[in-house]
């Protein structure tokens, strides 16, 4: 009788134990799908523009990070931004014709673009001409999120490899 007593404890604890593996939560996120979490983001500081070589072969992209003081951007309930404020940098298209959007890698954030009739999004790097040197360059936007701040960066790459620059703020959602 005691053996019995023993086991049905036993049979009744490891029912318990696969209950509650079956009642946690089982969707399993795309680690590179993660959404940034919803609402609008404010600049709160941003650090000067930096650049990577001879500062003479970066003057274009300098002057544009410049332009941009304070970003800020709005994130709707799918992780789409429907507002969004780059100065320069990247000329908002209102409408539905262009959807943009942050993803998350850990906290390593990711901008993503869904083109006019893209089924899809994906990362997103623009070719840039200055217009008075006709210099070419990437641009590029990545950041992090952590505690609730991001850290957003805007780049400029010339595409001959000859310098760099970029510019970091932080923004933090209201």
């Amino acid at each position: 009788m005691k053996n019995t007593s023993k086991l049905w404890g036993f049979i009744a604890f490891v029912a318990v134990i696969g209950f509650s593996f079956a009642s946690c939560d089982q969707n399993i996120n795309d680690d590179d799908n993660k959404k940034l979490p919803a609402g609008k983001y404010n600049t709160t500081s941003a650090e000067e523009a930096v650049y990577v070589g001879n500062q003479n072969n970066v003057t274009a992209a300098l002057t544009q990070l410049n332009t941009v003081t304070s970003p800020s951007f709005t994130v709707n309930d799918d992780g789409v931004i429907t507002d969004l404020s780059l100065g320069s940098f990247l000329a908002w298209a209102s409408g539905a014709v262009v959807q943009y959007r942050f993803t998350l890698s850990g906290n390593v954030l990711n901008f993503q673009v869904k083109e006019y009739g893209a089924n899809d999004f994906t990362a997103w790097g623009k070719a840039w001409t200055s217009g008075g040197s006709n210099v070419e360059y990437k641009q590029r936007i990545d950041g992090n999120f952590s505690s609730g701040v991001v850290r957003l960066t805007l780049r400029y790459q010339r595409t001959d490899n000859q310098g760099s620059a970029y510019r970091t703020y932080e923004l933090k959602k209201q």
